[in-house]
């Protein structure tokens, strides 16, 4: 799947199902009801992102492509995963074949075929629509149908990350319904989707609830739960509350300090799995201050990033291994992030011209060394880390103001949003990551060396680019390994950003829900079709 802007929600995968049942009723076989802390705001997969497409793509979508529990891409409507070997991928790197099923249909009844695949592509790249996602498609030199149910794509370069058609979270569209819009920006299919998955939309009370019932058209073996209902209950208190009178059935993505609350329930289960989710701070490498590398690495040095996010997860999030979370099996473990070393801090500063103040705070030219760092409000650990880092930093002599903004504001897609627009100094958030450990999405430049759409740091570093470029071009994942390695390395000398923690997805689920599993690809609802209630 794709990366490019996962940074929406620190709840990855969720669901919710709505069916009130009172602890004293017997529970639905054939109803489940996810709890999910806001509403996905469109049905069409072209306008969300990370966590809200990991949800809506497996229920009613379907891909080229999805993850086994182990994070390994698995045929779904393509029929093989293409490779050398097999003769889906040619040997200059630059052809990929694939061969779809001849079973799947729409919906409506219709089948899915190559112009689907193509059609997607191509809706992907349409100017005139609001796309969150488009990383991937520009690698596409042509994308042809050999024949109803083969698809061929040549790329302008070799890019081995491309094999799994953007990181299979791609939903596919259906082009019947579709290609005779000009903008798919307003159209009725973002609330009343046709889709090819195991489940259909059934109804959408905005604000409140989305229902989704068993698809009949369905290809694969059909959903065991006839009805599944995602309910929306903003508060994370008020969903423990609605778990725990068995008002809702589940949750996916609750946080370390309710995940204790929950184990307490007989009735609930409570899964932790390492996911590619990793929290992260932002260092704006255009404001004056950030620009200099000596600064962003004092602020690393004074920060205990162990002891933070120990304390405010519980120990549930993995510092040590952070770096796990973006790189994936190309991490390397042997790249160690900076210490804690608050002397050595100092002396960088110092070495900068910032002096310490009368009150501590450093000071250069008359000016303080005061930045703000920017944080979602509402996120279950950010305050939390905010203000150990606010303290820590002003050990140190940097003021650290730490400026709380709702999710729509934060990652609101325009000049005005404050990642998206650059209206901030440090931000402290939360991205998906990728099964494949391309970062490009994030750190990397374009053509023209200006930093990507998701590239938050307006930081372009050129021995960054060089080896990121020649990790795609390869499908040797030894060679990809080594390149990767290098990038960790470079990153903890450049600082254009500091990888946390990885993150782990917590699921509060009924112990009568079996065949649940949470992807270490990061998804919990690849194979939703498969569970069942007892």
């Amino acid at each position: 799947m794709k990366l490019a802007g996962r940074f929406t929600a620190a709840f990855l995968a969720l669901g919710v199902a709505t069916g009130c049942t009172s602890r004293g009723a017997s529970p639905s076989t054939d109803e489940l009801t996810f709890a999910v802390p806001y509403e996905i705001n469109s049905m069409n997969p072209l306008l969300i992102s990370g966590a809200d497409r990991l949800v809506l793509g497996p229920l009613i979508y379907s891909q080229l492509f999805r993850p086994s529990p182990s994070g390994q891409m698995k045929p779904w409507v393509a029929a093989t995963v293409p490779t050398v070997a097999n003769g889906g991928i040619s040997t200059d790197g630059r052809t990929i074949t694939y061969h779809l099923r001849h079973d799947v249909k729409w919906a409506d009844g219709v089948p899915l075929t190559a112009r689907d695949v193509i059609f997607t592509h191509q809706a992907d790249l349409n100017p005139k629509t609001s796309v969150v996602e488009t990383l991937g498609d520009k690698e596409v030199a042509s994308i042809v149908a050999l024949d109803s149910y083969t698809v061929c794509v040549r790329l302008k370069r070799p890019f081995s990350p491309f094999i799994d058609f953007d990181y299979f979270d791609r939903p596919l569209l259906p082009a019947h319904l579709l290609e005779k819009f000009a903008s798919l920006d307003r159209v009725d299919f973002n609330q009343h989707p046709v889709g090819s998955g195991p489940y259909r939309l059934a109804e959408w009370r905005r604000g409140d609830h989305m229902t989704f019932v068993r698809s009949e058209t369905y290809w694969g073996p059909p959903a065991r739960i006839a009805k599944v209902t995602l309910r929306v209950v903003p508060s994370a208190d008020t969903i423990v509350t609605e778990l725990l009178g068995h008002n809702v059935d589940a949750t996916v993505g609750i946080d370390p300090i309710r995940a204790q609350q929950l184990r307490r329930d007989p009735d609930l289960q409570v899964l932790e799995t390492p996911v590619p989710l990793f929290s992260l701070i932002i260092f704006n490498a255009s404001d004056p201050i950030l620009a200099d590398v000596r600064v962003r690495r004092a602020v690393t040095l004074a920060l205990n990033r162990s002891e933070i996010i120990r304390k405010a997860t519980l120990g549930v999030e993995d510092a040590e291994h952070a770096n796990r979370g973006l790189f994936r099996w190309a991490y390397d473990p042997s790249v160690k992030s900076l210490p804690y070393d608050p002397a050595a801090a100092k002396r960088l500063l110092e070495s900068a011209g910032w002096i310490p103040g009368a009150d501590g705070i450093r000071t250069r030219n008359g000016k303080r060394l005061q930045i703000t760092l920017a944080i979602e409000s509402g996120h279950p650990y950010f305050a939390t880390e905010a203000n150990q880092a606010q303290q820590q930093a002003r050990a140190v002599g940097i003021q650290l103001d730490v400026k709380s903004y709702v999710d729509q504001q934060y990652l609101l897609l325009t000049r005005d949003g404050v990642l998206w627009g650059g209206n901030f100094q440090i931000a402290l958030t939360v991205f998906v990551g990728a099964n494949d450990p391309d970062p490009d999405w994030l750190i990397g430049c374009d053509a023209s060396g200006r930093p990507i759409p998701y590239n938050f740091t307006h930081m372009c570093v050129p021995e960054i680019q060089r080896v990121m470029e020649d990790a795609v071009a390869t499908f040797d994942r030894n060679r990809r390994k080594r390149d990767y390695t290098t990038v960790q390395r470079i990153l903890n000398q450049q600082l254009p950003l500091v990888i946390l923690s990885q993150e782990y997805l917590i699921s509060a689920i009924p112990k009568r829900l079996h065949g649940y599993t949470a992807s270490v690809a990061g998804g919990s609802f690849w194979d939703v079709a498969s569970w069942s209630l007892s």
